[in-house]
């Protein structure tokens, strides 16, 4: 819609990340309660998407002369590299300018980006070490479960480890015991439903 040389693209997508646990809601029953919409991809990025084509919708029923030409370009592919808007821009034209109205649009204008660590550890010693960790399905999600081993008994740092998550707030529980030559394994699970 518009005229004019420019183009403004209006970038959304429409794909999600794995749905994780511990929903109060159904992750893709769309639910409503208090005002508020609650599923997988309502912030990030469905709910920002159609809002975007209403007040397209909108601006081109009332009327409004633009001069840019505006394209709303909605990807399916954003949570694992956005491959569809690569092959996109090698089909269409790219954007003089553009936004995304992505998760709490309007007030996030940049995003973190993602790294992918690799740790490792040059000695191994016998007190503290960590000894496997597992966290969440994609590098791009708030896990909704960590999982750690580690070389220390459960009950040397047990009550430490309750007191920390608890002056966070982060409700974890802790638990495990001591087996297999004092390795103990500890699981963190959140207690926050909300995704």
């Amino acid at each position: 819609m518009g005229e004019g040389d420019e183009l403004l693209g209006i970038l959304c997508h429409v794909d999600v990340v794995p749905a994780g646990s511990n929903w109060t809601y159904g992750p893709f029953e769309g639910s409503v309660a208090d005002g508020k919409l609650f599923g997988r991809g309502a912030i990030d990025d469905k709910g920002p998407t159609i809002a975007a084509w209403h007040a397209m919708k909108m601006v081109k029923e009332a009327g409004i002369p633009l001069n840019k030409r505006v394209r709303l370009i909605i990807g399916t592919d954003e949570e694992s590299g956005f491959r569809c808007v690569r092959r996109y821009f090698e089909k269409e034209e790219m954007p003089t300018i553009g936004f995304a109205p992505d998760a709490d649009f309007p007030i996030i204008n940049a995003e973190k980006g993602i790294s992918s660590l690799v740790f490792s550890q040059k000695t191994n010693t016998p007190d503290g070490q960590l000894l496997d960790f597992k966290s969440g399905n994609r590098t791009n999600m708030v896990p909704d479960h960590a999982q750690a081993v580690i070389g220390i008994g459960f009950a040397e740092i047990k009550d430490r480890f309750e007191s920390f998550m608890d002056s966070y707030d982060y409700g974890a529980t802790a638990n495990g015991n001591d087996h297999d030559n004092d390795k103990c394994q500890r699981e963190i699970r959140s207690c926050d439903g909300a995704q």
